[in-house]
């Protein structure tokens, strides 16, 4: 399987920084919650014990998206580079007209 989206952005990608803060708070709060067994009431415990898996799961959901879109993208401007080129420099003209008109 080819790869072609190997870095969207120069940092790396804000949704892949997203997916990272996600799974290192669900795990935070999986030690907490291991940690303070014994101050929380059961019924407590068990609450935030599903909440953290449904964290997870959309930390999963996140990331399945992200690729997906990804390999559309990638699959779009592959089959139509010149269209997307066309589009691409019609969207700068636009933007730099309206940043000029600023001034």
């Amino acid at each position: 399987m080819e790869t072609y989206f190997h870095k969207l952005s120069p940092e790396g990608g804000t949704r892949q920084k997203l997916i990272q803060d996600l799974r290192s708070l669900a795990t935070d709060m999986e030690v907490l919650l291991k940690a303070s067994a014994g101050n929380i009431a059961g019924q407590s415990k068990a609450e935030l014990l599903v909440l953290l898996e449904k964290l997870k799961i959309a930390s999963h959901r996140i990331e399945e998206e992200t690729v997906a879109g990804a390999k559309a993208v990638d699959r779009v401007i592959r089959r139509n580079p010149y269209p997307t080129m066309g589009i691409a420099l019609l969207g700068g003209v636009i933007l730099g007209v309206l940043i000029r008109g600023r001034d």
